[in-house]
């Protein structure tokens, strides 16, 4: 824009130039519009003219114009007074290069005519061509290749062609009312008979710019071969795999493509690789299950036929883990075994286990049927229940023959040693000092035996005397324990086998070496007895702290503690006890049983039974081992002397009397009066009266030839009176 001025001074030129313009009601000023290459061109009111070109117009008559740079909102104020207007691509007035202009003529009548309102955008860009693949272009191409490019505009593309030779590939117009902007474009190339065929592009936009492009192909319509050696589908290698692949091409160059899926598990790996030559060694080092796909490609893009491969890589072997149990170590509850196997690539991968059970010198084999992977990880139970060795072997070998083997040794012992003790029982009672044997009924021995011997003391209760570990490790395997002096005891015993059953076993026992104490028979000892029982019951006689039994004998016959001996006679009592260890004990005792009073013998007597004068006169007794008491003459006490005799003298003729009091050793006592008289000549009642039947009378000495009959009986019979009594021996039970 050359020169701007407002609306006001354009109506006051107008009017001093007085120019009418004279046209019908409802024309519009026409306009004459011409580029700068002298090329006139028509533009429709509301239409855009493209161009690169500055654009001349020249109305009808001079007139005024205004112009719009924001797309008609607003125009500036006529102005000038032009015959033509100018406008050039770049003229900064409008930085996007669109324009808005109109014209304007004062009528005769002072109307006003306008012009209809011509759009011009100045685009001197030319198109972009822009293929989508440029390596595609220039390249070996099959008979079928497509080759694909965009071609763009910011104002629109009017027309595009694209020809090899005289063979149109592509041809576009662009109609008015399409959009302009960018398209996308499809070639496809085909054979045109010669080696090498050459491809012309041309684009033009709106405004008339344009741009070419061209590019050669070679037409090659072989497949290349490929081959491939070294992995064969369906192997399984417990190393890394090499494939080795080569291809050729008759025509052009060749190279190898593949692509292998790895599978481990649920993970997938892909690799997708091109080689840069027709020949290529792939290395599989990893593990896992492989799909390999390989073809051969030349540089026209023909591919040939692929070539599969289906293996797996498998170097690592199969894990094998036994829970439940540890290897040597013994349970005594049933067990749950857990047989853990897993495998990376688990199919054909085989699982076999082996239990051997032994128990009481057998083996047995107990079958468990093997199974396959059906998961990259497995887990079986195995249970367990009945005591026995056992030896657990479990195997897993895939596919690629990797072999994995696991074994546990252990053992079931739910049952306690049976502790047996010989020797002695519970409660017994021994005068031996004891020997004390162990021993295990186990099945597998190895048991540790435990054992105590307590002593019970009165103030303390029990305290160990002894105590002695040992391991039974055989059938036949013991121990022994000796008791080296007497005394209550009692023997514990634990057993504990290698799985923890404990078993507890105990006797009580007494060591009794000390024989039953029987009573001091001193006072039955040669003692005299009217009658003779126990002097009390034989529990009170005797006494043991282990319990005794006795019994009492009088010569050869059993005699009980109510039982009585009346006979007279020497007996001999004999008590006899046994304890409860067997120790014996035996008293005897020798008595006499009398119950008849002692025997009085007078001396100084004669035949007849009197007493001289100045006679002595001795008082003794019949039996040795009876004793005077008393003897009085006349009332006056004579002495008895250590022998056991009295003895007096009679001086005087008279009466007298003369008292003995005498007992024996079984207390049988004698009181008696003998009256006598001291005489000259023996009158009819001369001799003595006796005034107790317990006196004997003796003469002094063998007067053979003056025998007093009559005395003598009287003496007899006073023998005998001191006898009196039972006459004979026997025993009476109440």
């Amino acid at each position: 824009m050359r020169t701007v001025y407002g609306i006001m001074i354009f109506i006051m030129i107008l009017s001093a130039a007085a120019v009418s313009a004279y046209a019908a009601e409802g024309e519009k000023l026409n306009v004459d519009i011409t580029t700068y290459d002298g090329r006139k061109v028509m533009v429709k009111d509301g239409m855009v003219f493209y161009t690169p070109l500055p654009v001349t117009f020249a109305p009808a008559v001079p007139s005024g114009y205004c112009i719009s740079l924001d797309d008609g909102e607003t125009f500036s104020a006529y102005t000038d007074i032009a015959d033509t207007v100018t406008l050039y691509p770049d003229d900064d007035t409008s930085p996007t290069g669109r324009w808005q202009l109109k014209f304007a003529a004062k009528t005769p009548d002072g109307g006003l005519l306008e012009s209809d309102t011509y759009r011009v955008c100045f685009d001197t860009a030319a198109p972009e061509i822009e293929f989508e693949d440029p390596e595609a272009v220039g390249g070996w191409l099959t008979h079928d290749e497509k080759v694909h490019f965009t071609l763009s505009d910011e104002n629109g593309l009017s027309r595009i062609s694209a020809k090899c030779g005289d063979t149109v590939l592509y041809e576009m117009h662009r109609k008015d009312d399409e959009p302009a902007g960018q398209c996308s474009m499809e070639l496809l190339l085909t054979d045109t008979g010669r080696p090498y065929n050459n491809v012309e592009m041309v684009c033009y936009d709106v405004a008339g710019n344009r741009s070419d492009a061209s590019f050669e192909y070679r037409y090659d319509s072989s497949c290349p071969v490929i081959y491939v050696q070294g992995i064969l589908s369906g192997d399984a290698y417990d190393r890394s795999a090499v494939l080795e692949a080569a291809a050729s091409d008759r025509d052009s160059d060749v190279f190898i493509s593949y692509t292998a899926e790895r599978r481990i598990g649920d993970r997938l790996i892909k690799t997708v690789a091109t080689t840069d030559g027709p020949q290529t060694r792939i290395d599989f080092t990893e593990d896992g299950k492989y799909f390999i796909r390989l073809w051969a490609e030349d540089s026209a893009g023909n591919c040939s036929p692929e070539i599969t491969r289906s293996f797996s890589v498998d170097t690592t072997p199969p894990t094998v883990s036994i829970g439940g149990v540890t290897d040597s170590v013994d349970r005594r509850d049933p067990t749950e075994v857990t047989v853990d196997v897993g495998d990376n690539i688990y199919e054909g991968t085989m699982v076999n286990i082996k239990l051997t059970k032994t128990a009481l010198l057998k083996n047995e084999n107990i079958p468990i049927e093997g199974y396959e992977l059906m998961a990259d990880h497995d887990i079986r139970t195995v249970n367990i229940n009945s005591d026995g060795d056992y030896l657990l072997e479990v195997s897993a070998a895939d596919a690629a023959g990797n072999v994995t083997q696991e074994l546990r040794r252990f053992r079931i012992d739910s049952t306690a040693p049976d502790i047996l003790i010989s020797g002695l029982d519970e409660g017994d009672i021994t005068n031996a000092l004891p020997t004390l044997r162990f021993s295990v009924g186990e099945m597998f021995y190895e048991s540790t035996v435990m054992s105590s011997i307590l002593e019970k003391k009165e103030a303390k209760g029990y305290v160990v005397a002894e105590s002695k570990d040992r391991v039974m490790k055989a059938a036949n395997d013991h121990m022994d324990i000796e008791v080296q002096k007497e005394g209550e005891y009692r023997l514990t015993c634990i057993a504990a086998d290698r799985s923890g059953n404990t078993a507890r076993s105990h006797i009580n026992f007494k060591v009794d070496r000390t024989p039953p104490v029987i009573s001091d028979l001193s006072d039955i000892d040669n003692k005299y007895f009217r009658s003779f029982s126990l002097p009390a019951a034989l529990s009170s006689l005797v006494s043991d702290a282990s319990g005794y039994t006795a019994d009492a004998y009088i010569d050869d016959g059993k005699f009980g503690e109510k039982d009585v001996v009346i006979n007279e006679g020497k007996y001999v009592l004999t008590i006899i006890a046994e304890d409860a260890a067997s120790n014996l004990s035996e008293a005897s005792a020798s008595f006499i049983v009398d119950h008849t009073s002692p025997q009085v013998v007078l001396g100084g007597f004669d035949r007849n039974g009197n007493i001289k004068k100045g006679s002595q006169v001795t008082v003794s007794l019949a039996e040795p081992g009876d004793r005077l008491l008393t003897v009085k003459f006349n009332g006056r006490n004579v002495p008895v002397s250590s022998d056991n005799t009295a003895s007096f003298t009679v001086d005087e003729y008279g009466s007298y009397t003369i008292a003995v009091m005498a007992e024996d050793a079984a207390a049988n006592i004698t009181d008696t009066e003998i009256h006598a008289s001291c005489y000259m000549d023996a009158g009819p009642l001369g001799g003595y009266i006796r005034s107790e039947k317990t006196i004997e009378a003796a003469p002094d000495g063998p007067e053979k030839n003056n025998v007093d009959i009559a005395g003598l009986l009287i003496g007899l019979s006073t023998v005998l009176s001191g006898t009196f009594g039972l006459a004979f021996r026997t025993f009476l039970r109440h």
